[in-house]
């Protein structure tokens, strides 16, 4: 080794994997399909009322904790069987995953729906899907990298 060289001249700068895109839209289409689904599902399962409660207004309000519920459970694990692949960013994956599902959602919302601007900004949607992408990205964070092939060693 050369004294007079400087001791950095041959490391290169670590690029960064650039996002997938194509991926991170087919899992934002993915994830908002199974939110359909889960709506439809819950909004035929109605036709049986009582077995959500005794009345009208119960069963209702069953139904909605019921499918809130389900979105969380069912999002989450999108969102994690998303980035459980993930080795670098990602928490920018999941954020930008999150953001793409909420652009598909307000923009079926708005151009086939009819939703007025107003709607498509509920609060307690919003949260439970960031619930989910958080969850997501927690169990992806516990299940993979060196601690967890140490756990599952045992």
């Amino acid at each position: 080794m050369d004294p007079y060289q400087s001791p950095t001249r041959n490391i290169t700068v670590a690029e960064m994997p650039p996002l997938r895109w194509r991926r991170m839209l087919v899992w934002a289409v993915l994830i908002f399909a199974a939110a359909m689904s889960i709506a439809t599902i819950s909004g035929l399962s109605m036709a049986y009322w009582p077995l959500y409660g005794g009345s009208m207004e119960e069963a209702v309000a069953n139904a909605r904790l019921v499918r809130r519920i389900l979105y969380v459970v069912v999002g989450a694990f999108l969102y994690w069987r998303f980035a459980a692949p993930i080795r670098s960013r990602r928490l920018l994956h999941v954020v930008v995953l999150y953001l793409l599902v909420q652009l598909v959602d307000m923009g079926v919302m708005r151009f086939f729906m009819g939703a007025t601007l107003r709607e498509l900004f509920d609060v307690g949607a919003l949260g439970r899907s960031l619930m989910a992408a958080a969850l997501g990205y927690a169990a992806a964070r516990l299940g993979s990298g060196p601690r967890s092939a140490a756990l599952s060693a045992r």
